[in-house]
């Protein structure tokens, strides 16, 4: 079996999303002066490598707390979508794989933007769902999408409606992944457990990939 970290390091010079606040690590105790140490941690819940509930975009739909455990984890496929700034990802392309898509229980896109974490550009162009290929996904018993960028809608694109695609369909969007170019083979199995707080929009994750027979 192997474990691989899909996981941003959390730290208080990381990208965050435009207009939101970076995350503040503080010491307070130390084991110096205390014998032991505690960090003060303040960020945002949509910080780093981090799920979306529906709660996020939508009034009154669910938060990550109403979800089982089990909704954090399953199989999931990876898709390589090769990495070109502000393409679209079409119906057409996920069309073709359609029996693979229907034996997941997540879909993650590897378009290697996550190679410009930390640099201006990360903020810029990269790969989307049209909105077909979201409705498109949102007919499969999926408990979730993953991708490697910031966001499931362009940085400028305004009342996100990807999101509300997805959302509405009751997944789980994971955001900020890396390193999906480290798992071998389509599927793994994928561990996104989020901190369990109330009324949850969204939490930090450490995203995982298990590398491991899976029966497919």
């Amino acid at each position: 079996m192997k474990i691989i970290d899909l996981s941003h390091c959390i730290n208080e010079q990381m990208p965050v999303f435009p207009n939101t606040a970076a995350p503040q690590l503080t010491p307070i105790l130390t084991v110096a002066q205390h014998g032991f140490g505690e960090t003060m941690l303040r960020m945002m819940s949509h910080t780093g490598t981090h799920i979306d509930a529906p709660a996020h975009m939508i009034a009154g739909a669910a938060g990550l707390d109403d979800f089982p455990v089990d909704k954090f984890f399953g199989l999931a496929l990876i898709i390589d979508y090769p990495p070109c700034a502000g393409s679209i990802i079409e119906f057409k392309a996920l069309q073709q794989m359609e029996e693979k898509i229907g034996r997941a229980e997540f879909v993650l896109f590897h378009t290697g933007h996550d190679k410009k974490w930390g640099q201006r550009e990360y903020f810029g162009a990269y790969a989307t769902l049209s909105a077909k290929a979201a409705e498109y996904l949102a007919s499969f018993p999926l408990k979730g999408i993953g991708i490697d960028a910031i966001s499931f809608d362009g940085i400028e694109v305004q009342h996100s409606p990807i999101h509300h695609i997805l959302l509405g369909a009751n997944f789980i969007l994971i955001e900020n992944l890396s390193h999906l170019e480290q798992v071998e083979g389509e599927y793994c199995l994928l561990s996104v457990l989020p901190l369990k707080y109330g009324q949850a929009d969204g939490s930090p994750v450490r995203a995982v990939a298990i590398e491991m027979e899976v029966g497919i």
